[in-house]
């Protein structure tokens, strides 16, 4: 995998050609050119200081140096990071060298849930479901789970399929519930399997009548 910083000298390399190729533009245009890709430095430039404080940040954690983990992970989460921001949120819910925080735990994981990160999108859901940090909507936990479910995440897979099931922030559905049961149990969740195998059998389809037109007045 590319380096932040490598990749950031590419895209740079890859705007000083694009560059090359409009010398002989008028000044007005040139300079609108270069403020252009002055704008593009500074946010990749950012971006790759982001990911760097990130990749701080997991070595701290796996040391167990949870005070720096914190510091790094939110220099970068500040920078845009959805994978710090996530892990801000699980620093706050955990109290991982902080007290725990369900508050800033849900903001973080808001955060990075709407930059499309699919275990904070679950995490988010799992918020609203229970109140945790915010205040208690079934209808918007339903919303995130399924944000996640259709990004392959099988515990929100299997978290949608039961409030389908039962009804909870929506009408009962029992195919869409036997749906994401079945989403989640082909990702490898047993419970899933089991609340699949429970559900009430698809009522078979019952085939239309055929229906023909008279043969009086044929020949």
């Amino acid at each position: 995998m590319l380096s932040a910083l490598t990749r950031t000298l590419i895209e740079v390399t890859q705007f000083q050609s694009a560059i090359s190729r409009y010398s002989g533009m008028n000044l007005a245009r040139l300079m609108r050119v270069f403020t252009i890709g002055a704008v593009l430095l500074c946010v990749l430039t950012a971006r790759a200081a982001g990911d760097a404080e990130y990749d701080a940040g997991v070595r701290d954690l796996d040391a167990g140096d949870y005070a720096a983990a914190l510091k790094a992970f939110g220099l970068s989460a500040r920078e845009g990071n959805s994978d710090a921001q996530y892990q801000l949120g699980i620093i706050y819910m955990d109290g991982l060298g902080v007290r725990s925080n369900a508050e800033e735990a849900a903001y973080w994981f808001r955060k990075a849930a709407q930059n499309g990160h699919m275990a904070s999108q679950f995490e988010i859901g799992h918020c609203f479901a229970t109140g945790s940090g915010v205040q208690q909507d079934s209808r918007i936990a339903a919303e995130w789970y399924w944000r996640a479910a259709e990004q392959g995440d099988p515990d929100a897979a299997f978290y949608l399929a039961r409030m389908y099931r039962d009804g909870v922030g929506m009408k009962v559905d029992i195919e869409k519930a036997r749906y994401y049961f079945r989403q989640a149990s082909e990702a490898g969740l047993p419970e899933a399997t089991d609340e699949l195998s429970a559900l009430p059998a698809p009522a078979p389809k019952v085939a239309k009548a055929s229906t023909r037109k008279s043969g009086k007045g044929r020949r």
